[in-house]
């Protein structure tokens, strides 16, 4: 509010700025992370994989540093879309996904009203309804009780407001939106029955009441005297839990009479460590939080589409990506569009989306959008992240396989290990790293599958050191055999403790995994010449010293004909008599042979 010459107020028209954006990312990073602990915890819905508050963080991360990026002289709108972009392009998880998608629905929201010369403070209400709206079409099957819900709360709360209070201003609008958020979250452990079942509130929700908070922090800045306490005009979730950390960001204090960060889990005592501190009885016996395994799919599948159409199409695609993988799994969520905005007369533009679903069949998944052009392929086994973060600690050790054999990815992930797919474009540093995020582990193991991709995965681990180690795998076969060795050696109690150490000594299962891809001999060869095949399994065997275990590993192309596999495995018998002949499927629409076999 500002003070007119006659002692009266007036709301103030320009505080959302560029200033205040920033201000809002980072306060929203911090409160999401002095919660991150208890958000993970309380992760039961749709999958108890105990990492929303991390993929909220990591998502966020994202936009911020897109927005860190941008020119001297760059203005609001481009904010907002860059914080938004950033968020959309780096978004991890179900929970992720939806927050880049409510902070796209954002930017244009407050692009359109005041593109169209609205007040600033309509300009943040359309911003908040065209978040909700953008965030609920986003997702296949939309839930009461989660975050969008939350969304929706917010916005109609704000939307209210406006309607019933002409002199509401942006603060005022916001801090009604957080109070609206808020109700929507207390009241998710009525309407979700997971949720009633564990007697928990939503944690994703919870998360987006955090980033609404922040905004209202960040505008309070923007009007009030650095270090003044601002008492709250509707509860905040976690703001309690973190005064000193919220007032090093942004040079406020505050005093709410809000919801605990414990409160959030309600019947899980064991969560007071996590939430700072806080106990909930003198020297009572920490209970066990409510289990909750259910899954939607056994494989969560994640990548970045990119297409150039008409700006028609380009409005329609995510839709049919939806509708396609809707099919084909659950927590499917698809958000995204045109990069910029073009006009209705048939001109071409560039789309962007982030596609997410868990399922059974992650190559079904995949071919959702085959013809389309996709990079960033992620794919996890979610019973084993499940199972990493049962008990709230971070996995000391995780392992990203690279590849380019769609036919592999199924076993690569059940194996323990998250695979990053070769689809349009070679795998890049950026995909490694999104990879090497997925595992939440301590120190990850990178497993590339061919020499470019190990080029970038040496640059990355050297400008991450210790975190990521680097086997210098350059086949398929070679990332086969090194997940082999992962899971078949088992983590001893030793190494857990050492992979949390910097600079910590090689374990006898990166020992496995260096061995495994150093013995295995790997060669090339077109299947449809049955001579030039026949001479090159002679050549390849003859490598190798023979041994009562040898076996020949082949990855067949989509198009290798049944002749030259029986071709192929009757001249292994010649020349090693016993030896046993796997063949894989590579899911590509190929006639090559990759076969490898490895030294006794």
């Amino acid at each position: 509010m500002t003070t007119k010459d006659d002692g009266s107020t007036a709301p103030v028209d320009d505080q959302l700025t560029v200033a205040t954006v920033r201000t809002w990312v980072v306060l929203a990073m911090t409160l999401l992370t002095a919660a991150r602990p208890v958000i993970n915890e309380a992760n039961v819905f749709p999958v108890a994989d105990s990492d929303t508050g991390t993929n909220l963080c990591l998502t966020l991360g994202e936009g911020r540093d897109a927005l860190d990026a941008l020119p001297p002289g760059a203005g609001l709108e481009d904010a907002l879309r860059a914080l938004a972009r950033g968020a959309l392009l780096g978004a991890r998880g179900n929970s992720g996904v939806i927050l880049s998608e409510y902070l796209r629905g954002f930017s244009l929201g407050v692009a359109g009203a005041r593109g169209s010369g609205g007040a600033m403070v309509d300009a943040v209400v359309a911003g908040l309804l065209e978040a909700s709206r953008c965030a609920y079409a986003a997702v296949g099957q939309p839930r009461e009780g989660t975050m969008l819900t939350a969304g929706t709360g917010a916005a109609q709360a704000a939307a209210q407001m406006r309607a019933t209070t002409p002199g509401a201003g942006v603060c005022e609008v916001v801090d009604e939106a957080r109070a609206g958020a808020q109700a929507a979250l207390e009241r998710s452990v009525h309407e979700l029955d997971v949720l009633r079942s564990a007697q928990m509130l939503d944690a994703g929700a919870y998360g987006l009441v955090l980033v609404l908070d922040a905004l209202g922090l960040a505008l309070a800045e923007e009007t009030e005297p650095a270090g003044q306490v601002r008492p709250a005009a509707a509860p905040a979730a976690a703001s309690a839990a973190v005064p000193a950390a919220v007032s090093e960001a942004a040079g406020t204090i505050t005093l709410m009479d809000s919801l605990a960060v414990t409160d959030l889990v309600r019947s899980s005592p064991r969560s007071d460590a996590a939430a700072g501190g806080q106990h909930t009885g003198q020297g009572a016996e920490p209970a066990a939080a409510p289990e909750h395994t259910a899954l939607d799919g056994e494989f969560e599948v994640m990548f970045v589409v990119e297409h150039v159409a008409p700006v028609e199409q380009i409005e329609a695609l995510g839709s049919m990506l939806r509708a396609r993988l809707v099919e084909v799994g659950d927590s499917v969520v698809v958000v995204g569009g045109a990069d910029e905005p073009g006009s209705r007369d048939g001109s071409v533009v560039a789309g962007t989306w982030q596609v997410h679903v868990h399922t059974d069949v992650p190559l079904e998944a995949l071919r959702a959008a085959q013809d389309l052009t996709r990079r960033q392929v992620v794919v996890r086994c979610l019973p084993h992240q499940v199972a990493a973060l049962a008990h709230g600690a971070q996995p000391a050790r995780g392992v990203v396989a690279c590849t380019a054999s769609p036919g592999l990815v199924t076993e690569l992930a059940r194996s323990g290990a998250v695979v990053v797919l070769r689809s349009s474009a070679p795998i890049g540093a950026e995909d490694l790293r999104r990879g090497a995020l997925e595992t939440s582990a301590a120190q990850v193991l990178v497993l590339p599958a061919d020499l470019e991709t190990a080029q970038h995965a040496h640059a990355l681990a050297e400008a991450t050191s210790p975190w990521l180690e680097v086997v210098d795998s350059v086949s398929d076969l070679h990332v086969v055999a090194a997940v082999s060795a992962w899971a078949s050696e088992p983590e001893t109690a030793s190494e857990d403790t050492a992979a949390h150490r910097p600079h910590a000594p090689g374990s006898a299962r990166l020992d496995a995994v260096r061995a495994a891809v150093a013995s295995l001999r790997v060669t090339t060869v077109d299947a449809g010449d049955l001579t030039a095949l026949s001479t090159a399994v002679a050549a390849l065997l003859d490598t190798v010293r023979s041994g009562p275990d040898a076996v020949l590993t082949v990855l067949a192309g989509d198009l290798v004909e049944e002749p030259a596999l029986h071709e192929l495995a009757a001249e292994a018998a010649r020349r090693r008599p016993g030896i046993e002949v796997v063949v894989l499927a590579s899911g590509t629409a190929t006639a090559s042979l990759v076969m490898g076999v490895e030294q006794p």
